[in-house]
């Protein structure tokens, strides 16, 4: 068996890659970066390979504004190791089903999963308290998201927040002027979306303040097809929020840590 593993460049390697990716659920961030020709950017890379002239593996490289790298594979065990071998994977996180041979892997400094979970469709409740952010929260933002330890939040610049909320799509709860908790909406690939960056204050939780600001996405995301989160396995309060709302387990995901002290 001859294997060959390719820099993705052009339409012509595109249309190789999503004939090869199944629409699943926990392939949502490739599927996405593909279909907004996003590997054409400095900030994204794509790899496939290729065996027997047919495509067995795809990994995308993303490199985040906090210096993270953000690796996704998809794909057959042995063609993503050697697609991984392959790489730098310093300061990096890698997302990839369990059936990679993880006893083949070495370097990583933790070890963790995280389920994909998809709710079909999404339905949710209005909340007078929840409402999208807008440029002048960045700072309330700010307040909230630096107590988040072992996320990207904390090391993150006042520049880095000002983009996110005037670029991005940030829900939160409010009290008294103060956002207590919050989501965004990430990457929307067709009928999908993806509830990222859920984060209620430490002092503050066990009182429904994400579900709440959730329900609020969901319901403003009605008209949608598939709402999409990700959530690590040992989160049991998040999942049962989660399940609550009606989200159900999708997969179960490998997350591999280099050095970056990431948590899922």
């Amino acid at each position: 068996m001859s294997l060959e593993i390719r820099r993705m460049k052009s339409w012509f390697d595109k249309q190789k890659i999503l004939r090869f990716l199944d629409e699943k659920y926990d392939n949502v961030y490739i599927l996405f970066d593909i279909d907004n020709y996003y590997f054409l950017s400095n900030s994204n890379q794509f790899y496939y390979s290729v065996s027997d002239g047919n495509v067995d593996a795809v990994v995308l490289v993303y490199y985040s504004s906090s210096g993270v790298k953000d690796i996704w594979g998809v794909g057959s065990s042995d063609s993503l190791l050697n697609i991984f071998n392959s790489l730098d994977l310093s300061n990096s996180v890698v997302h990839t089903p369990t059936n990679l041979e993880i006893h083949n892997f070495s370097g990583y400094s933790a070890l963790y999963k995280e389920y994909c979970m998809y709710l079909k469709p999404p339905m949710g409740d209005d909340q007078p308290s929840v409402r999208l952010l807008g440029p002048s929260d960045y700072l309330e933002y700010m307040k909230l998201m630096v107590n988040w330890n072992g996320s990207r939040f904390p090391k993150m610049s006042l520049e880095d927040f000002k983009n996110n909320v005037t670029y991005g799509t940030i829900y939160g709860y409010f009290s008294e002027g103060k956002i207590l908790s919050a989501a965004s909406v990430g990457a929307i690939w067709k009928q999908w979306f993806v509830v990222s960056s859920v984060f209620t204050h430490p002092e503050f939780r066990n009182r429904g303040l994400a579900k709440k600001v959730i329900s609020k996405i969901l319901y403003d995301y009605s008209h949608m097809e598939t709402a999409i989160l990700f959530v690590n396995v040992e989160n049991k309060p998040a999942i049962n929020a989660y399940s609550s709302l009606g989200f159900k387990t999708y997969s179960e995901n490998y997350w591999i840590d280099f050095n970056t002290g990431l948590v899922p």
